[in-house]
C-alpha cells in the first residue's frame, strides 16, 4: 500500500525532517560554557540522547484567564516548571535532562516563551524594545507560535529542561 504526496505534504516532511533531524540518529544536547553555575554537572558538556522514554501529559485550559485583563486581553501564564503552582515537568535529580514538546490544540490563540529568571523572551529581537507585547498592536505577534505552528498531533516545539533551571513559561 502506498500514499502519493502532494506538494504540500512533501514539503511538510521535509520541514519535519530539518526539525528532527534523520532518524533514528540520537540527538545531541549541548550546554555552552554561559550555562549558570549552578548547574556546574551540565556547563560545557554535551549529552547524547541514545534513550528517550515517551510520557504524555495532556493539559487543557479554557481562556480567557485573568492575568491581563484590564488590557482588554485574555492570557494564562504556564508554568512548567517544578514550583508550587507549575505543572512539574522538571527532573528532580542531577545528571537528567527532560525533552518537551509541547502541541497545541487547534483555537485562535497564540503563545510566547518566557524565562522569568532570566527576564526575557526567547524570541525577542536583539533591540531591547523588541520583545513580544500582548498591549502593543505593532508588536503582539512578534514570535507568536500559533496552533498551526506546533500542532497537538504533531509537536513541532521542543524544550529541555534540568533540575533546578529557570522556568520555562507560556505565556
Amino acid at each position: 500500500m502506498f500514499e502519493q504526496l502532494t506538494t504540500p505534504a512533501i514539503e511538510r516532511a521535509q520541514w519535519k525532517s530539518r526539525l528532527h533531524g534523520p532518524k533514528p540518529q540520537p540527538s545531541n544536547l549541548y550546554f555552552t560554557e554561559a550555562w549558570p553555575d549552578a548547574h556546574k554537572w551540565a556547563k560545557g558538556k554535551y549529552w547524547e540522547i541514545k534513550e528517550t522514554v515517551l510520557v504524555s501529559y495532556d493539559r487543557g485550559y479554557i481562556l480567557p484567564g485573568d492575568d491581563l485583563a484590564t488590557a482588554g486581553i485574555s492570557t494564562k501564564n504556564l508554568d512548567l516548571s517544578n514550583a508550587t503552582a507549575g505543572l512539574k515537568l522538571y527532573p528532580e535529580s542531577e545528571g537528567v535532562a527532560y525533552e518537551i514538546l509541547i502541541g497545541l490544540k487547534p483555537g485562535n490563540y497564540q503563545i510566547g516563551l518566557y524565562i522569568p529568571g532570566i527576564n526575557d523572551y526567547l524570541l525577542a529581537l536583539g533591540d531591547t524594545s523588541m520583545y513580544p507585547d500582548l498591549t502593543d498592536s505593532e508588536r503582539k505577534y512578534l514570535a507568536a507560535i500559533t496552533p498551526d505552528d506546533s500542532s497537538y498531533d504533531n509537536p513541532l516545539l521542543k524544550l529541555w529542561a534540568v533540575k533546578d533551571m529557570a522556568a520555562w513559561i507560556l505565556k
